[in-house]
């Protein structure tokens, strides 16, 4: 998907994080459709890990490049 733009970065030497987050892994495990409103509800759920997660990311690099420095 990105393929392009990780090539051009990588030329500049830039750094690159990518996540994938998945609001309907149960999508076509039972015989009903999930719903628009059950993905928007499970993505809400884990709505504050992802921040966390971001956040800390975040810190590290910040981290890594305040060492760096």
């Amino acid at each position: 998907m990105f393929k392009k733009e990780l090539q051009e970065d990588a030329k500049l030497e830039m750094r690159n994080l990518v996540l994938s987050i998945l609001s309907n892994y149960a999508s076509g495990i039972t015989k009903s459709e999930l719903t628009h409103e059950e993905v928007i509800e499970n993505a809400a759920k884990f709505g504050k890990e992802i921040i966390s997660l971001l956040l800390g990311i975040i810190a590290q690099l910040k981290l890594e490049n305040d060492i760096k420095s």
